[in-house]
């Protein structure tokens, strides 16, 4: 008999312009809700503001050439969102939920739960309202390949924050419609 249960997941990504948190900058954060397999909200998506942005505050060449690639450097000189505005509304919409029942999730997603605790105050009580528990997409990939016996095709690499959730929540739901109950 299969129960009613599902878990409350924030899918999130952000994209930056290195890995180090408190050093490099957040360009674009993209998040939705979901309840196990079922999307509850759409999906927001949003470039920050950076009007001074130079090749000096990207990691290295692969991140800025990368950045460039994809649009996301000259979106980011552009936009007109600032990062206070866009925490602040993730944050209101994290508050609809009881506090601690939901789990951030993406793939990777430790990297984005230390950007998020170190970059802005309002980010860090995102993460604050957040459980403990995270819904990691690349750990269920290299446990799926240790079932099955064999490397599962790579992921695409948009490095683009949107295309990247929307990415690991179909390739969550993928993984785990195979799953047989216990």
């Amino acid at each position: 008999m299969r129960g009613d249960f599902k878990n409350h997941y924030l899918w999130l990504d952000v994209e930056t312009t290195g890995l180090i948190d408190g050093v490099h900058k957040v360009l674009e954060i993209a998040w939705f809700f979901s309840y196990g397999t079922e999307k509850a909200t759409g999906t927001r998506s949003y470039v920050v503001h950076h009007p001074d942005l130079a090749r000096g505050d990207f990691q290295d060449d692969t991140v800025w050439e990368m950045h460039q690639r994809n649009g996301l450097y000259e979106e980011s000189v552009v936009s007109e969102t600032g990062s206070v505005w866009i925490w602040r509304k993730l944050l209101s919409e994290v508050e609809m939920y009881d506090e601690k029942t939901i789990r951030l999730a993406g793939s990777s997603v430790g990297f984005d739960r230390r950007f998020l605790r170190g970059d802005h105050q309002l980010s860090a009580a995102v993460v604050d309202r957040l459980h403990y528990r995270m819904m990691d997409v690349s750990a269920l990939r290299m446990a799926e390949e240790d079932r099955i016996g064999w490397e599962l095709p790579s992921p695409p690499r948009a490095h683009r924050a949107k295309a990247d959730i929307e990415w690991s929540f179909a390739e969550y739901c993928r993984l785990i419609a195979t799953w047989r109950p216990i």
